[in-house]
C-alpha cells in the first residue's frame, strides 16, 4: 500500500486533516451562500438521499463519505498526481490531477469547487507524504456535506 502513500500517520498529519476539513467546510458554504446570493443556476447535491430518513442516511453515508473518498484519493492523488509528479513540477502535477477529478463531479459549480478541493488535497499529500492526510481531509468534508444535506440545512441559503 505505500505504493500509493498510505503510509503509518503523524499526529501533525491528522490535525492538518481535520483543519483542513473546516477550510474546506467553510469553502462549500461559501459556494452555496454564493450561488443563492447571485442566482447562479446550481442544483446542491443530494448524494442520492430521495426521501431523507435514517436508513438512506446510514446507507449512503459509508459510501459518500467514506469508500467513494478513498477510491477518489488512491486514484487521483495516489495514482494521477503521483505519476504526474515524477514527470513535473508540483504546481502542474495538482493542477492536471485536479481537473478530472473536478469534473467527474458534474454539476458546473462543483466541478469548480472539486478542482480546488483536488489541488488543496494534492497538496496535502505533497506536504505530509502521507495518502492517510487528504483521505481524512476528504471523508470528513463529504461526511459534513451529506449531513448538511440530511438535516436540510441548505435551505438557508434558499
Amino acid at each position: 500500500w505505500s505504493i500509493f502513500g498510505l503510509r503509518p500517520m503523524r499526529w501533525s498529519g491528522i490535525g492538518a486533516a481535520l483543519i483542513t476539513m473546516v477550510v474546506l467546510t467553510l469553502l462549500g458554504f461559501a459556494l452555496v451562500n454564493t450561488a443563492a446570493r447571485f442566482e447562479l443556476p446550481y442544483a446542491p447535491q443530494r448524494f442520492g438521499m430521495a426521501s431523507g430518513s435514517v436508513v438512506e442516511l446510514l446507507v449512503l453515508l459509508p459510501i459518500v463519505a467514506i469508500l467513494a473518498p478513498i477510491a477518489e484519493e488512491v486514484l487521483f492523488r495516489g495514482v494521477v498526481f503521483s505519476w504526474l509528479r515524477r514527470r513535473w513540477g508540483f504546481s502542474a502535477s495538482a493542477l492536471i490531477s485536479a481537473l478530472p477529478f473536478g469534473l467527474v463531479h458534474l454539476e458546473p459549480l462543483v466541478i469548480i469547487f472539486a478542482t480546488i478541493v483536488g489541488m488543496i488535497l494534492a497538496w496535502l499529500y505533497e506536504r505530509y507524504e502521507n495518502l492517510w492526510v487528504p483521505i481524512i481531509a476528504h471523508c470528513a468534508n463529504n461526511c459534513g456535506a451529506v449531513l448538511w444535506v440530511f438535516f436540510g440545512l441548505n435551505r438557508f441559503f434558499q
